[in-house]
C-alpha cells in the first residue's frame, strides 16, 4: 500500500474525507498532514501528525495531495515542491477531479503492458500529466465566456455565435464568478467524448434529437441549419433556461422535460411516444440510461437513417449493450477515439477500468 501525505487541513480536506477518501483507502495509507499554520503543526489530526512544509523531505511518502480549493494556494504549494526538487509524478492536486491524480502511478502500472496504441497514448499522457476523465490535451484552447444578466433576479446568459445561451441562476453565481469556461472543450477533435466525429456533418434541413441537453450548447450550434430539434432534458431547472435560449426558434424546437426509458410511465417517456417522424441525428448523453432509452426508440430508429451518437461510459458494460441494441435495429457501429475514466461511478474504483466515450452508429 502506498503512503499518502496530504497538504491542507481546511475545507478541502473535509470534502475529501467526506466524499472521496473512501474511493482511495484500498490503495493508500495516509501517513500525515502538512499545514502552514504553526498553531496546527505538531498536533494530531485523524490519528496522524500535522507537519510543517519544511519537514516534507524528512517524511517517507509516495504521493502528496495538494488539498485546497483555491488555485492560488495550489500554485504556491506546487512551486514550493518544485523548489524542493520533488518529482511532478509524486504530486497530485485536489482541483484535478478531487484528488484522482494520486492514482497516476497505479494506473500507469496497470496499463503499461497493454499493446493497444490508444492505451499507449493514454499512458504517455499520464507520464507528464495527472490523469483525468479524458486523458488527452484538449485543442480548443481556453474558452472563456462572459456572463450577462438583464436583471439581477433573472437567469444569466453567455453569447455563443451571436446567440444567447442561458444558465440557471441557481447554477451560476455571476457576482462571484462572472464567466463560464470551456463549454466545448470536451468536443475537441480527438476527445473520447466527441459527439460528432470528424468528417461527419449535420444534415441540412434535418431532424435532430438532443437527449441530455443541459444548457443546449450542442443544439444551439445547429439550430439554423436544421428543420427541427427535439431537445430532451430531465431537469426542470435546465428546461426553464432552454425555453429562453430557444425562444427565437420555437417554430422548430420541441423541448421535452422527461426521463427517457424503454417504457412510458408517470415519470418516464420513450422516444417513440413523442417522435413520429424519421430523424437524421440522434445524440444521447443521459447518465447511464442510454440502453433503456434506445430500446424505447425502436420504431423511430427502424424508420430512420439516423447517425447515432450515444454515450457509453457511464456504466462498465454499456458499450457492448449499446452496440448490440443498435445492431439489432440494423445499424453498424464504431466508437470515438481514446478512452475515459468515469470517476463518478463508484464501481470504477474497484477495477480502474477505461471506457469508450461514445458509440457511433449508422445504417
Amino acid at each position: 500500500m502506498r503512503k499518502l501525505l496530504i497538504w491542507g487541513t481546511g475545507a478541502a480536506l473535509l470534502l475529501f474525507d467526506k466524499q472521496y477518501k473512501k474511493n482511495y483507502v484500498k490503495y493508500f495509507e495516509i501517513i500525515g498532514y502538512i499545514d502552514n499554520n504553526p498553531k496546527k503543526q505538531g498536533n494530531m489530526l485523524n490519528g496522524k501528525k500535522v507537519y510543517a512544509p519544511m519537514q516534507i523531505l524528512d517524511l517517507n511518502w509516495d504521493v502528496i495531495l495538494l488539498c485546497t480549493t483555491t488555485r492560488k494556494f495550489q500554485e504556491e504549494m506546487y512551486s514550493y515542491l518544485m523548489e524542493l526538487g520533488i518529482e511532478k509524478r509524486k504530486i497530485a492536486t485536489f482541483l484535478n477531479y478531487n484528488g484522482f491524480g494520486i492514482l497516476r502511478d497505479i494506473l500507469i502500472e496497470k496499463y503499461f503492458q497493454y499493446h493497444d496504441e490508444e492505451i499507449k497514448s493514454m499512458i504517455s499522457y499520464m507520464e507528464t500529466h495527472e490523469p483525468g476523465v479524458f486523458n488527452m490535451e484538449m485543442d480548443r484552447g481556453n474558452e472563456t465566456y462572459q456572463l450577462y444578466c438583464d436583471d439581477l433576479d433573472d437567469d444569466p446568459y453567455i453569447m455563443v455565435d451571436g446567440k444567447r445561451l442561458y444558465y440557471p441562476k441557481e447554477y451560476v453565481n455571476i457576482s462571484a464568478y462572472p464567466f463560464i469556461d470551456n463549454i466545448y472543450m470536451e468536443q475537441s477533435t480527438d476527445s473520447p467524448h466527441l459527439y460528432l466525429p470528424p468528417n461527419n456533418k449535420i444534415k441540412k434541413d434535418g431532424v435532430i434529437v438532443d437527449a441530455g441537453a443541459r444548457e443546449g450548447n450542442f443544439a444551439i450550434q445547429y439550430i439554423e441549419l436544421c428543420k427541427k430539434i427535439y431537445i430532451v432534458e430531465c431537469e426542470r431547472m435546465w428546461c426553464r433556461v432552454l425555453e429562453k435560449t430557444f425562444r427565437p426558434y420555437k417554430n422548430k424546437v420541441q423541448i421535452v422535460n422527461t426521463f427517457l426509458d424503454e417504457k412510458t410511465s408517470d415519470h418516464t417517456s420513450t422516444i417513440d411516444s413523442f417522435i413520429d417522424e424519421p430523424v437524421d441525428f440522434l445524440k444521447m448523453d443521459i447518465e447511464g440510461a442510454e440502453p433503456k432509452a434506445l430500446r424505447g426508440a425502436e420504431k423511430c430508429l427502424k424508420q430512420s437513417e439516423a447517425f447515432c451518437s450515444i454515450c457509453s461510459y457511464h456504466n462498465k458494460n454499456d458499450e457492448d449493450i449499446i452496440k448490440n441494441i443498435l445492431r439489432n435495429f440494423g445499424y453498424k457501429t464504431s466508437t470515438s477515439k481514446g478512452y475515459m475514466f468515469f470517476l463518478w461511478d463508484e464501481s470504477f474504483y474497484n477495477e480502474l477500468d477505461v471506457r469508450r466515450g461514445v458509440v457511433y452508429a449508422e445504417k
